[in-house]
């Protein structure tokens, strides 16, 4: 059955195509969408949507929506803006389960019809948005989504705090129809931390608290956050487990989520696209431009975290939310389509063992089906291409397995061959063929690689893999003829310098020379490094070095290990990796590929002008060492068996010292304050191992107070450490902080130089917490940035690095016992967690 595209929605929507609800169950859409209008008459039913068929779409663009969704509650006029959705195209008196805008002119929208969006917060704070369908949707064909969103005219960048997207399990809102959906926890949270029946959320965390996992307002102290970060959160009946972060200026030099300083929704738009594939994998690609078209990879296919055993929910919703914290964002999104997730194959071609110049060898060739892709049962072509240094064994049969056939040479070096899935069980997501053994000989005079490639044939290339096929390097042994030369292998170290005292990474690489013979391998090499560079491991890739017992506890592995590789001279060979073995690294799909393309340059048999990969050789240079050099050598054996000597000669020279590392570490007294006590901030300061002594008055840090609290009554240090403010001056600092409802600050200055590796006398900073208090109160500490002497290349003082200092306060709602958070069932959703009944 060819696979087609159906078009179906109600009038208004997608296109039309009539037919009885009553007998579409398998055609329910998880958008809220339906995809087809109840009729009079009886008519025939809709044909199943197959793999990468289009089901439904949501533009939120006008007034109306092709289907009901639901959002979190309306505030009336004068009660807080907490957050809720709103269509930007309809008019504040508009009806429905999503209404128009509060702000929006009397009998209009924010937006012309067919222009607008549907806004999920506002560029307010503390808010917290979210919708969601009505009608679920089966999981059993996977799901990708596209949407457009906008994350702009906020009060300050990065803004806050981002937009999550969201599958829910159906499971959960039974009964409840189209009730007004509650969001989860504001700031952090997104709009997902705690919502109920979630199971996957895609976060769009411009600010960066979301992908820490902490789901707080502020964040907490020592959190390390980064903002513009995509990042995935598995259910919240696991605990909302955090996987895939992912820094998106890593994947798209540039990109960023939100555009705080942009004023239109058309300078900030984005698009997104997930696929969730019914293996329990998810993927993420998202689009600058806002066009849905210059796709780029930002989460490559990852398995589903779940935090406790929670099963893919059979019927899915899905939604989207957004929230704000004390920096703010508009929140919109709009273009919605959901579709089945298409099949998405890729082929392979690798020798079945090592190919030799002039003498009969195998390729076996095999498909493969994404993990994050839809099933198909059509028959596909797979096309194996040969190069010019590799030709068909035609004294050979073609040997295909089970579920190919038809395979014969085709036009020029390739060879095509068809595989028919079984129509019952479907060529489904992380499918493999077997493979189709191909009969080959390498040219008499081929040297070095051979260049192969795979793909599929032109009917099917809407089936295939984009990040797949493409060129294979396969090495080839011997050639060259009867003037053969054998191998010539070097092993060199670098760098060339270290630094006495501080930890130190050589890098090993063995290297064929340029026009020489083929190396098979093993290769063996024994290094004898002197004793003033203490070894403490040697890893990689292909890579085999010292071993210990696989039975021995983690300390006494790492002991043996440190210990066996102290011995001079210590051996590791040389095997390469395989691609089997690569499948077996706990790394992403992405990763795996790149890593089997990298390996292609590194892999036995080596040819001439090649070289393995890096051998690392980690250990530290004693800073008690008098000469200049560290002087040793590498002893290489290949398959020859002829040992190569190569002497290590690596300067090791004094360090040099940096400017001041000044890290701050804060304890809090108790845990957990109570309102109407005191609480009790100790703060320390230590200096870089290999960082210059601070200079008068460099170290002096800031202590920013809030408007709500807590509110320092003294700060107790060493009076000849530490020039600290009186409890007069914070008496009146305090008293201008409620006055002025603003923030304010105090600084302490260290008298003394801190040596490197120093640590400073204690600070305590003693506050009083009103006893009206509750949730988290923020503090701020504000410490020097003494890079570079404190100046940018400007000669302009850095900003001091800013941490904010949250103190968490147990009210009368709230238990002590549990750490100061929120009882079961209490309305405030402001902290990272739930006590247990």
């Amino acid at each position: 059955m060819k696979e087609t595209k159906h078009r179906l929605s109600r009038p208004g929507g997608l296109g039309a195509r009539p037919a009885l609800r009553t007998v579409c169950l398998t055609a329910v859409a998880a958008m809220g969408i339906s995809l087809l209008t109840p009729l009079v008459a009886v008519a025939a039913p809709v044909p199943e949507p197959e793999p990468g068929d289009e089901i439904s779409g949501e533009p939120f663009t006008t007034d109306k929506l092709v289907d009901p969704w639901v959002g979190s509650k309306r505030p009336k006029k004068g009660e807080p803006q907490t957050g809720w959705p709103c269509l930007t195209a309809a008019s504040g008196t508009n009806k429905g389960p999503l209404m128009g805008c509060l702000d929006a002119p009397q009998g209009k929208g924010l937006d012309p019809k067919g222009k607008g969006a549907l806004r999920l917060t506002g560029a307010q704070k503390a808010q917290s948005g979210v919708a969601r369908s009505t009608d679920a949707r089966p999981s059993k064909d996977g799901l990708e989504l596209v949407m457009n969103f906008a994350a702009y005219g906020g009060n300050r960048a990065p803004g806050a705090d981002g937009i999550a997207l969201m599958l829910l399990d159906a499971d959960a809102y039974k009964g409840k129809g189209k009730k007004r959906a509650p969001a989860g926890r504001l700031g952090g949270g997104l709009g997902y931390d705690g919502l109920e029946g979630g199971y996957l959320a895609i976060g769009l965390d411009e600010f960066g608290n979301f992908s820490t996992g902490l789901g707080l307002v502020d964040g907490r102290p020592g959190e390390v956050r980064k903002p513009q970060m995509v990042s995935l959160a598995g259910p919240t009946k696991g605990g909302n487990p955090r996987f895939g972060q992912t820094e998106l200026k890593d994947k798209i030099p540039g990109g960023t989520i939100s555009v705080t300083e942009a004023k239109t929704r058309e300078e900030a738009q984005r698009s997104v696209r997930i696929r969730v594939s019914t293996k329990g994998y998810v993927s993420v690609d998202m689009d600058m431009t806002g066009r849905q078209k210059n796709w780029k990879q930002v989460i490559a296919p990852t398995e589903i975290k779940s935090g406790t055993k929670v099963p893919v929910p059979e019927r899915v919703l899905f939604g989207v939310s957004a929230a704000t914290g004390d920096s703010t964002n508009i929140h919109e999104v709009w273009g919605a389509k959901l579709r089945n997730l298409p099949a998405s194959i890729r082929t392979d071609l690798k020798a079945k063992e090592p190919l030799t110049a002039g003498k009969p060898g195998t390729l076996l060739g095999t498909a493969e089906n994404n993990k994050v892709a839809g099933w198909t049962d059509e028959p596909f072509d797979a096309v194996f291409d040969l190069g010019d240094k590799i030709d068909l064994d035609t004294s050979r049969p073609i040997k295909p397995g089970p579920g190919w056939d038809k395979c014969a040479k085709a036009e020029g070096t390739t060879v095509k061959c068809t595989f028919t899935p079984d129509k019952k069980k479907k060529f489904q997501p992380g499918d493999k063929t077997p493979a189709v053994e191909i009969p080959v000989k390498p040219k008499a005079d081929a040297t070095g690689d051979a260049v192969v490639t795979g793909g599929l044939g032109d009917k099917d290339k809407d089936r295939e893999d984009p990040n797949g096929g493409g060129d294979i390097n396969l090495p080839i042994a011997g050639g060259g003829g009867a003037d053969q030369k054998g191998p010539a292998l070097t092993s060199t170290i670098t760098p060339e310098k270290v630094e006495k005292g501080r930890p130190a990474s050589l890098q090993m690489v063995t290297s064929n020379a340029e026009g020489a013979g083929t190396e098979t391998g093993p290769i063996r090499t024994k290094v004898e490094i002197p004793k003033d560079f203490e070894v403490t491991g040697a890893a990689g890739i292909g890579w085999e070095c010292p071993e210990y017992p696989a039975d021995a506890d983690a300390k006494k592995r790492q002991e043996l290990a440190q210990a066996e590789l102290k011995k001079s001279p210590f051996e590791c060979v040389y095997k390469g990796m395989t691609d089997e073995q690569v499948d077996k690294l706990d790394m992403t799909e992405e990763e795996k590929a790149r890593l089997k393309k990298e390996l292609q340059e590194e892999r036995l048999p080596l040819a001439g002008g090649k070289h393995t990969t890096p051998l690392a050789i980690n250990g530290i240079v004693s800073k008690d060492f008098k000469g200049s050099k560290l002087e040793g050598k590498a002893t290489t054996t290949g398959s020859s068996k002829k040992p190569v000597e190569n002497l290590i000669a690596i300067d090791a020279v004094d360090p040099a010292l940096s400017d001041p590392v000044l890290t701050p570490e804060v304890t809090q007294e108790p845990a957990t304050a109570k309102a109407g006590e005191a609480v009790t901030h100790e703060i320390t300061y230590s200096n870089g191992d290999h960082s210059r002594p601070t200079k008068d008055g460099e170290l002096t840090f800031g202590w920013n107070v809030g408007p709500q609290g807590p509110f320092p009554t003294e700060v107790q240090a060493d009076a000849k450490d530490w020039q600290c403010p009186s409890k007069d001056a914070l008496k009146k600092l305090v008293d201008e902080v409620k006055s002025t409802k603003k923030g304010k600050s105090f600084a302490c200055k260290h008298l003394k130089p801190l040596p490197a590796g120093g640590k400073t006398s204690p600070v305590k900073v003693v506050s009083d917490v009103d006893k009206d208090s509750s949730g988290t109160l923020k503090s701020t500490l504000l410490t020097p940035d003494l890079t570079n002497g404190g100046k940018d290349d400007k000669g302009n003082k850095l900003r001091p690095k800013v941490r904010d200092i949250n103190t968490l306060v147990a009210a009368g709602n709230q238990d002590p016992d549990c750490g100061g958070w929120a009882k079961e069932g209490t309305a405030d959703r402001t902290l990272g967690r739930i006590c247990p009944q």
